[in-house]
């Protein structure tokens, strides 16, 4: 298993999505998606790093923001979870 996992559109690469343990959810980052925004990412699918950081705001106006680095969930003062501030590995999704 991996920390993250490709997303396919029509049998194309568009992205990844991995499993926000402050969330508990699946947050998605595209790195080739046309008319989307894009993030860079290293190719390491064990310990990947994707740039810039990911922002994401819920229905309810919650909000998850971090950098993903090395393997590693880097959340933001900004969160509304309890991770907010805190640095920890990313967990593997089937």
């Amino acid at each position: 298993m991996k920390p993250i996992k490709p997303l396919h559109k029509k049998e194309k690469l568009i992205g990844y999505t991995m499993l926000c343990p402050g969330c508990d959810e699946l947050h998605a980052i595209y790195t080739d998606y046309d008319n989307h925004p894009n993030w860079s990412f290293d190719g390491n699918v064990d310990n990947p790093t994707f740039t810039p950081s990911l922002r994401v705001r819920f229905h309810d106006g919650k909000i998850c923001h971090s950098f993903i680095k090395d393997g590693k969930w880097q959340f933001l003062n900004d969160c509304h979870h309890s991770l907010a501030g805190q640095t920890i590995p990313m967990t593997f999704i089937d």
